[in-house]
């Protein structure tokens, strides 16, 4: 139930990571507000979130279900899912626009037939849990979009 939340700190990985916003997102849909009815704190790394729960330094984490599952069953002793976000897309690669089609393709191909035809990509994958590599739908990336005012004011921030 994310009703015991409230009032309750919650650690996420860094405050623009997909997972960190899918999970104030979470949190939001069930009427808890970041700041207000849950505190959060933003920390460098999904493992860093999940040792400071460990360490009974806050009450909650925002981690990815790939972070949790590569964990040993040592690491997840004790750790309980209390909820679980909407999906997204996992891991994407992106390239600068300064990166050319060409040279981004050529990236592309290199990462699949390492994936697909090696003995060490096909345990690099994995090894991470990931069922494979493709290119996102159109509609996967549309499901993005809503996040994307908060990467905007993320970015003007920096300047």
């Amino acid at each position: 139930n994310i009703d015991q939340l409230r009032g309750k700190t919650v650690v996420t990985p860094d405050s623009i990571a997909i997972v960190s916003l899918l999970g104030v997102e979470l949190l939001k849909r069930n009427g808890l507000i970041a700041g207000k009815d849950v505190i959060i704190q933003n920390l460098p790394s999904h493992n860093a979130a999940v040792v400071t729960l460990q360490n009974g330094a806050v009450d909650a984490a925002v981690v990815s279900l790939t972070a949790f599952l590569q964990m040993t069953p040592e690491q997840r002793a004790g750790l309980t899912v209390i909820a679980q976000t909407a999906e997204v897309p996992h891991v994407m690669y992106l390239a600068n626009a300064k990166v050319s089609t060409v040279d981004a393709l050529a990236f592309v191909n290199l990462l699949q037939q390492f994936v697909e035809h090696t003995v060490e990509g096909r345990q690099f994958i994995e090894n991470l849990g990931y069922q494979g590599l493709r290119a996102p739908t159109e509609q996967e990336l549309r499901s993005l979009d809503s996040f994307l005012d908060v990467l905007k004011a993320d970015q003007a921030k920096a300047r």
